[in-house]
């Protein structure tokens, strides 16, 4: 028998290769590696093993089951890939293990029950970055001590601009609560702006920040609202409180001017001392809901 010409046998030997790389480059395309997640929780305890799992989307998980809201504040484009495994530790802590405490804000809401325990309500995820092998993100940790500020101020510059323009009503209010926790008085200008809001819920929520920041500025801007007279008056009552929580004579200066008022409810708003007062610092929040950064 002859045998087939050279070039035939090399013809049959180029359309094999040709066919082997087209299957290959199809299977690549239509077959993705799936996120690995595996979560479940029992009596209030998380068991969680991620692979190569987007930080959010790890979050979402936990959140769906344990009844709080994921909010990203970024575009997260490149989020940190997770690879953990928890067994039966309560949310909060996993939480805390997961998500540095300068890239997150919590916000809480107390029990309706006879516990009165904080339940974690919403996680606001601030920033996106690189995370370690052990599941902690790092690229905030990582910053040299000198330039933490800068990570806080680019925080507050972030909720800044979501009080300012946001479109959402309680988007709004939130930022006003979460710029109270800093304590800082680069919040202020944002608060005092967030005073004259469409929404009274914002108003309020701005009111009751200023009150947890305790500089003459902060100060200013209450007692501003305390002495307008054309303000509404729950504001106005609010503002009083407020400054009840500043340790400063520039506070009492306007709590004792509207002692005079003509309003009996501003007078005694300003001359008796509410029992929920409280110093700077204190997390407790009057709204039924507290926050920690």
């Amino acid at each position: 028998m002859n045998a087939p010409p050279l070039y035939l046998v090399l013809c049959v030997v180029l359309v094999f290769v040709c066919a082997a790389t087209s299957s290959a480059t199809e299977l690549a395309d239509t077959s993705p590696v799936p996120v690995d997640i595996r979560i479940e929780m029992n009596d209030g305890l998380l068991t969680l093993e991620t692979r190569d799992a987007p930080l959010h989307e790890v979050m979402r998980g936990i959140g769906k089951l344990a009844g709080f809201k994921i909010i990203l504040v970024g575009d997260f484009i490149d989020p940190p890939l997770m690879n953990v495994s928890f067994k039966n530790i309560p949310v909060r802590e996993a939480v805390e293990r997961l998500v540095s405490d300068k890239n997150r804000i919590i916000l809480y809401r107390i029990a309706e029950d006879y516990t009165q325990q904080r339940i974690i309500s919403q996680v606001w995820l601030l920033q996106s970055g690189d995370a370690s092998s052990d599941g902690v993100v790092s690229n905030v940790e990582s910053i040299a001590p000198g330039r933490e500020e800068d990570v806080k101020g680019h925080k507050l510059a972030r909720l800044a601009r979501m009080l300012q323009q946001d479109q959402n009503n309680s988007v709004r209010g939130r930022a006003a609560i979460a710029l109270g926790t800093f304590q800082d008085e680069r919040a202020v200008f944002a608060l005092e702006s967030a005073l004259s809001d469409e929404d009274s819920l914002v108003r309020s929520q701005a009111i009751k920040a200023l009150g947890r920041i305790g500089t003459e500025q902060a100060s200013i801007a209450l007692g501003n609202i305390l002495l307008r007279g054309s303000a509404d008056k729950s504001e106005r009552i609010m503002a009083s409180r407020a400054l009840w929580n500043h340790d400063s004579e520039i506070a009492q200066d306007y709590l004792r001017a509207a002692a005079n008022d003509t309003d009996a409810q501003i007078r005694s708003a300003s001359t008796i001392k509410p029992l929920s007062s409280h110093k700077v610092g204190n997390t407790n929040d009057q709204s039924g809901e507290s926050e920690t950064q």
